[in-house]
């Protein structure tokens, strides 16, 4: 059986990858946006 530390681990898992899953979409999504559209010298650097 799964003690309450057990539960905590894995609520404190749960809230860890939902917050970065957040973060990402707000920072990959404009950023994956801006690659495809726009012609830039930085690309080449930002895409490695």
């Amino acid at each position: 059986m799964l003690t309450t530390a057990d539960f905590d681990a894995l609520w404190l898992t749960f809230k860890v990858a939902s917050l970065a899953t957040f973060l990402l979409l707000l920072i990959g999504t404009p950023l994956a946006w801006w690659l495809a559209r726009t012609p830039s010298p930085t690309k080449g650097f930002i895409n490695g």
